[in-house]
């Protein structure tokens, strides 16, 4: 729908053609996904809960300024910030409360398509198959070497290895799950999607020569170089600090994931693509 007196196009209609087009703006996407951000922050001070985003890039630098008086006044700009962009976006009628609850429900059938159809293609070029290999041949050799440490006599020590071996990992507290899930969806769709898809195709679109044909190929190519680039550092990321040993489904699960979420980005935006990578998070890690 026009704005009086300008020329733009402002996503303030009803239905599905508002919301999509008011997903797809970008101060839209800036004040509804605030509040992951400063969830996300606001979370980190909490003692005894160190799960900082790899891709955080606030909190790396900020503290370095000022240290935690630093860290609270930036905490308290994002919470005035987003307070006030959402009283904007919704006086204006530029987003609705209900758009909110259908751009989850868009985001949690997302997400399901994501895990589904990148667990398919991965098992299409049989590295499933590899990882399930591997699984069960370590199981095999753990087996033989608990049984050979068993006849030794260093049994006690080699009880207690098998023992914290298979201890069961305890499940993360719900808190923490979305205090992760919100820096996750937040600043990696920020760094990897925003950063590394949208500012080189934005540039390949401002500069060079403005032929058509020319246009298309430069985008193109920009496109396909920043997705696969963003991608691979994207899943490279996850195995930063040696919480997880990198093995070759997990590595491709998240490399093609990096794909999906460059695609969605692209197609619904910033907003659409971090409450997507948020909702995905919580479910995975409530499991």
């Amino acid at each position: 729908m026009a704005g009086r007196g300008s020329g733009r196009s402002v996503p303030s209609g009803r239905g599905v053609k508002g919301y999509w087009a008011a997903t797809r703006s970008p101060l839209v996407g800036v004040a509804v996904t605030l509040p992951l951000l400063l969830v996300y922050n606001v979370g980190l001070l909490v003692p005894g809960n160190d799960t900082m985003n790899a891709a955080d890039l606030l909190t790396r630098i900020v503290p370095q300024f000022g240290g935690l008086r630093a860290i609270l006044i930036a905490n308290a700009i994002l919470a005035v910030t987003s307070l006030v962009l959402l009283v904007v976006v919704f006086r204006k009628g530029l987003f609705r409360w209900s758009w909110w609850l259908t751009m989850c429900a868009e985001g949690i059938v997302y997400g399901v398509a994501m895990a589904l159809g990148v667990h398919w293609l991965l098992g299409q070029v049989h590295l499933l198959d590899v990882a399930q290999a591997v699984a069960q041949t370590a199981t095999q050799t753990g087996a033989q070497a608990a049984a050979q440490a068993a006849a030794q006599a260093a049994a006690q020590t080699a009880s207690s290895t098998a023992t914290q071996a298979i201890e069961v990992v305890p499940r993360v507290p719900l808190f923490q799950v979305i205090v992760m899930s919100a820096g996750a969806g937040y600043w990696e769709e920020l760094v990897f999607r925003l950063g590394m898809v949208g500012l080189p195709l934005a540039a390949a679109l401002r500069f060079g020569s403005k032929e058509r044909a020319a246009t298309i190929l430069r985008v193109g190519i920009v496109g396909l170089l920043a997705v696969a680039g963003s991608s691979v550092v994207f899943s490279a990321l996850h195995y930063l600090g040696g919480q997880e040993i990198p093995g070759a489904y997990s590595f491709w699960y998240r490399t093609f994931s990096g794909v999906f979420f460059s695609a969605l980005f692209l197609s619904r935006g910033f907003a659409v693509a971090a409450w997507t990578h948020f909702l995905y998070d919580v479910v995975v890690m409530s499991l």
